[in-house]
């Protein structure tokens, strides 16, 4: 039950952003969402990576779209630097939008067809949420897109270092790999799409990398299934422990515990808006 409420509220949370964005760049009523991209999940990618205490590497990928952008984050306070580039002719246009913890834009949504498009933030704090997609000529998502956010770690400043951070790829149309590293821990792992076309199966190790306790993390989908093997643990000088979870639906969540840090992060499940 405790896990489930966590996965409701990440649910929740992406909602709302969501709707913000809606009237920006994704149209109000789109006519339907469309299922999978046709290629699968092929393309589909996201990274952030703390490189220092005060410096970030963000990066993500869908099918003829690539953003990459640093970032300054001096004691909570960040200002971004987005580039986006459209690196296919198909069709599509490329865009990224960033928000603060409150669904505001910190910078207006850049968009390009056939170039790229590069921006600076205004100075926030708090979680940054970023909106990739492909758009049609008008800027109206017509394509594949997803939200991710980095915390701001407000409530844990320790975790602005290096190495934190959260990463996904698929590595062909149906399967993907992951990886999650916060201080003291450390978490990589694959998954696959099930027979099920709206289901996903994934299985995870995590490792000790220092600290006086053991480390934890778990995966579940967005809409829960019965937990059962889904949580490993990892301890002082030990052996890595693993898990695994099949018939996860919707987003796959994965989340680590070591000491006083703890980490989410969310693997969407790939899909397309047809306006």
């Amino acid at each position: 039950m405790r896990l489930r409420l966590g996965w409701r509220r990440t649910g929740g949370a992406l909602l709302a952003m969501f709707a913000v964005a809606a009237a920006v760049a994704i149209p109000s009523s789109p006519a339907h969402a469309s299922g999978f991209p046709a290629a699968g999940g092929s393309g589909w990618s996201w990274s952030y990576r703390y490189t220092s205490g005060t410096d970030l590497s963000v990066a993500g990928g869908l099918p003829g779209v690539f953003m990459r952008m640093s970032g300054s984050d001096v004691d909570g306070n960040r200002t971004l630097f987005p580039l986006v580039l459209d690196t296919a002719r198909d069709g599509f246009c490329a865009g990224v939008a960033v928000y603060d913890s409150d669904g505001n834009q910190v910078i207006a949504p850049l968009i390009t067809c056939d170039g790229q498009a590069f921006g600076t933030t205004r100075s926030f704090r708090g979680d940054a949420t970023v909106l990739l997609f492909q758009a049609n000529g008008q800027g109206i998502i017509s394509g594949g897109f997803y939200f991710e956010t980095i915390p701001g770690f407000d409530g844990d400043p320790g975790m602005r270092t290096a190495g934190t951070g959260f990463h996904w790829n698929y590595t062909n149309a149906t399967n993907f790999a992951f990886d999650m590293t916060v201080p003291g821990a450390s978490v990589q792992g694959t998954g696959f799409h099930e027979t099920s076309p709206d289901a996903r199966g994934a299985r995870f190790t995590i490792a000790w990398t220092g600290g006086s306790s053991c480390v934890q993390a778990d995966i579940q989908g967005e809409e829960p299934t019965i937990p059962g093997g889904n949580t490993a643990v990892a301890c002082p000088f030990g052996s890595p422990g693993s898990g695994s979870l099949r018939n996860m639906h919707n987003g796959v969540v994965l989340r680590t515990f070591a000491g006083s840090h703890a980490l989410n992060g969310r693997i969407p499940m790939p899909f397309t808006f047809a306006s």
